[in-house]
């Protein structure tokens, strides 16, 4: 019995995640658990109170979305599922080969994905340097003022 209640669950998880209001959800709690995270690397740069407990609640609410995203199904079954309960036949990627400017689109915003990820990537190597002159700096004050 307690068998049947975890998949009738997962199920039903499964199904929330795939609808439409699921995906707005999850977009919403991936959002506004970045957006946390990011304010709390702000407090721990400069330093400012409250810096541990708004990455403890950021990366909390990513870990959970993480975990339940687990329960997502793949496209292909989501339209399998979808053609199965409207009784209409379905093919993957049905969208994408009937419109070919989507494809594009995407394509476009990979690349502008990808170029951003690389310039935060970047971003936080110089932001390294930075920090790791500056302890260095106050390990060894002497040192630096004779330069």
């Amino acid at each position: 019995m307690a068998q049947h209640k975890n998949k009738s669950l997962i199920k039903r998880l499964s199904n929330f995640i795939s609808s439409y209001r699921g995906q707005i959800f999850f977009n919403f709690a991936y959002s506004i658990g970045a957006a946390i995270v990011i304010w709390g690397v702000l407090f721990k740069i400069l330093h400012l109170p409250g810096g541990n407990a708004l990455l403890a609640i950021g990366l909390g609410t990513e870990i959970v979305m993480f975990i339940i995203t687990a329960f997502d199904l793949p496209v292909e079954i989501q339209e399998d599922n979808r053609a199965t309960n409207n009784n209409t036949p379905s093919t993957p990627h049905n969208s994408a080969t009937a419109d070919p400017s989507l494809a594009e689109r995407a394509d476009k915003a990979t690349r502008e994905y990808c170029e951003q990820a690389e310039e935060l990537t970047e971003n936080m190597r110089r932001l390294n340097e930075i920090y790791a002159n500056m302890l260095s700096a106050l390990e060894n004050p002497l040192q630096h003022k004779e330069k």
